[in-house]
């Protein structure tokens, strides 16, 4: 089961309230501020590949340059492409069975229920002409090539530009083999395209200053022993901070010999670079090298001063001298990451040392350390939950929880599963939750660990609710269940009325919506004998829907009124505003349309405020709804569209409001007809979250021409 959801788990997008927009350098992390030098012939017959063929492989070595002459070419196209120009770096997508997701990314795609990723790909490029970027797509050829094949076939206007170390092997490829750049001078007396490469990044370490003519012969020669790879040549480049060219090239002879018991991968052109600046370092500086090659992106010093045991300040130092280390200064501070190809020679490295468990499991010591301030202000108080801090976390967490689930502290992974619970539903990633849980219980099982039945059951819980909200109902049932049995188990009242709590969404998906009903009453009269009546928020949420669904309104009101200061205790759940977008519903059936602005306002506003997503979609559409009944049919179409297409994007299809949603659009085709409704509707469709919610809160109800 856990590998059947894998196939369409969206892993790698970070996406927050903004709308994915990233340039193609950017996106293949290129350095848009280097000059491109040379490859004049390449970058030609690459644009004549692409005008003439609808996939060409770039191939050549590591550290060739593939990416960059990828990104040059690509920004060369731009405006070509009718629909644009798309990246993809698939380097992060370690599991084969991600690669359509790793893709999809490219494109701001998520699950869709019932649907795998590659006709999802499909259905959405069907109908464009644009040009993909996939850059490193050698480690995952058995499993790209055929999502190419059947993206080239079932979308006919679609382009594909692949890097890699090595050819696709598909029938319609062309492939074009890139070297390293020549040493040789040109005909005319100026200096090889290496050369010139070390010419322009030295004078860019040197603060301007161009090289002395004197030097060309030094620079020549650690060209010609470098072989001409363009990342090898950088990583040199920045030595000459603080040594001459002559003192350069005289060290390049020692530092790029083999030492004895190296692994075979040093030596391939680029990982034995990467080892010259290693044996350059310190002990210290070394060592932090290592340690920081288990972050997966960017942190900040804090970050990096947890990790090691002592002042970074001087170490780091010496790594982003020397290129091994990325600075990055914006207003908020300063961030550090390492290149993919670095990181991963940190971590061999780090495996080689003997140091790796110690290493990773103060990462996910951090992980789980910067989770938790993440819900509290300076002074340690609890503040509401806001899902954008933990936008920034999700990659180190995620790297955290692999490491949890292969040879770390299963009960740690655990722990990293309730921190990103509510994230995972709200970013439409409720899958990807699921296999990480399924994961963990495989680890628990091979390695016979006891895990405490307290832990057990909140597992379980969220696991019930992650299946729920992917669509999988029957999962949603078992593990509640299993959930009740370990928190009846372990003896906690609160936990076990939340478990209760939680089972009425898929009693009600499922169509059981007396025995829900029953269920929360229950569960109800159990938290006031326990005396947790916190822990039966839910509950209260789910009757009071009820109620609503069959018309009984004052008794919803009712309820959620006296909830309100329940909700209002609580930190993680408070800026969902449940309360308010419920009594906003209940207010659009009473005909109340003032009483329901101001609740759907204050709900839109805090879901978008502290990052829930999926919630502020309900929002939207119930704004919409307002508008209809309002005489705003127009507004509401437009609305309709709007949430009808982020609710596809966030894989967002609760059971609570579809038949309300669906009845209120019925009634507003209707009214503007067939073609004036999908007219608006598509220009709906055709909004950004961002642009969806301005539109929603500029909205004031009126009562001209309001249907009856």
């Amino acid at each position: 089961m856990a590998d059947d959801a894998s196939t369409e788990l969206l892993a790698f997008l970070h996406t927050t309230n903004t709308e994915i927009n990233h340039t193609v350098a950017d996106s293949l992390d290129v350095e848009t501020g280097l000059r491109f030098i040379g490859r004049v012939n390449e970058r030609v017959k690459l644009r004549q590949l692409l005008d003439e063929q609808r996939l060409v492989t770039l191939v050549g070595t590591g550290g060739a340059g593939k990416t960059r002459l990828a990104a040059a070419v690509a920004s060369d196209l731009n405006g070509y492409y009718p629909d644009g120009i798309w990246s993809a770096d698939l380097a992060p997508v370690t599991d084969p069975a991600l690669i359509a997701v790793g893709v999809a990314g490219a494109f701001g795609l998520r699950p869709e229920p019932g649907r795998p990723m590659p006709d999802t790909l499909v259905r959405h490029l069907g109908g464009l002409t644009c040009l993909l970027v996939l850059d490193t797509c050698d480690h995952q050829l058995p499993a790209l090539a055929p999502l190419i094949t059947r993206m080239l076939e079932g979308c006919p206007g679609l382009t594909i530009l692949a890097t890699s170390r090595e050819p696709l092997g598909l029938a319609e490829e062309a492939v074009l083999r890139i070297l390293s750049l020549s040493v040789t001078e040109a005909s005319d007396g100026s200096p090889s395209d290496a050369v010139a490469l070390l010419l322009d990044r030295a004078a860019a370490a040197r603060g301007g200053r161009r090289a002395d003519p004197a030097e060309l012969p030094h620079f020549d020669r650690i060209a010609r022993r470098l072989d001409g790879l363009p990342l090898a040549l950088e990583l040199a480049a920045a030595r000459l901070r603080l040594l001459s060219a002559g003192q350069l090239a005289d060290r390049i002879e020692g530092l790029l010999l083999p030492e004895p018991g190296d692994s075979p991968i040093q030596h391939e052109a680029l990982t034995t670079t990467v080892s010259w600046s290693y044996k350059t370092l310190g002990p210290k500086s070394s060592r932090l090298l290592r340690c920081l090659s288990v972050f997966a992106g960017s942190v900040d010093l804090e970050a990096i001063a947890w990790m090691f045991d002592a002042d970074p300040l001087d170490s780091l130092a010496v790594l982003v001298d020397k290129s091994l280390v990325q600075a990055t200064s914006t207003a908020a501070g300063t961030t550090y990451r390492m290149l993919d190809p670095i990181r991963a020679y940190g971590q061999h490295r780090l495996a080689q040392a003997g140091e790796e468990q110690d290493v990773r499991e103060r990462h996910v010591d951090w992980c789980l350390n910067a989770a938790e301030r993440a819900g509290r202000d300076a002074e340690g108080r609890p503040v509401t939950l806001s899902l954008y801090s933990l936008d920034f976390l999700v990659v180190e967490l995620r790297a955290a929880l692999r490491w949890c689930a292969t040879d770390g502290e299963l009960r740690k992974g655990l722990q990293l599963v309730g921190v990103l619970d509510q994230w995972w539903r709200e970013r439409g990633l409720a899958r990807e939750a699921r296999v990480w849980l399924y994961r963990l219980y495989e680890r628990m099982n091979v390695t016979d660990a006891r895990v405490p039945s307290t832990e057990l059951a909140m597992a379980y819980h969220a696991h019930a609710a992650h299946a729920g909200a992917d669509g999988e109902f029957a999962e949603a049932l078992r593990f509640s269940q299993r959930a009740e049995a370990a928190a009846r188990q372990a003896g906690d009242p609160g936990l076990l009325v939340r478990v209760l709590a939680g089972r009425t969404a898929p009693l009600v998906d499922v169509g059981l919506s007396a025995e829900a009903e029953r269920g929360c009453w229950a569960t109800l009269r159990l938290a006031a004998e326990l005396d947790v009546e916190a822990d039966a928020l839910f509950a209260v949420f789910h009757l009071a829907q009820l109620l609503w669904r069959r018309g009984e309104l004052d008794e919803a009101v009712a309820l959620l009124t006296q909830a309100r200061p329940l909700e209002d205790a609580l930190s993680a759940v408070r800026g969902r505003r449940t309360v308010d977008m419920l009594l906003g519903v209940v207010a659009l059936d009473r005909g109340d349309l003032v009483a329901s602005h101001r609740h759907l306002r204050v709900a839109l506003r805090s879901r978008v405020k502290y990052g829930f997503e999926a919630r502020a979609v309900d929002t939207l559409n119930a704004i919409g709804v307002l508008c209809r009944l309002s005489g705003q049919p127009e507004t509401a179409a437009v609305l309709f569209g709007a949430s009808e297409a982020q609710r596809r994007r966030l894989s967002h299809w609760g059971a609570a409001y579809t038949a309300y949603w669906a009845e209120q659009e019925i009634q507003a085709r209707a009214h503007l007809g067939e073609r004036r409704y999908e007219q608006l509707h598509s220009e709906g469709a055709a909004l950004t979250m961002n642009e969806a919610v301005t539109l929603a809160l500029s909205v004031e109800p009126t009562f001209a021409g309001a249907p009856s």
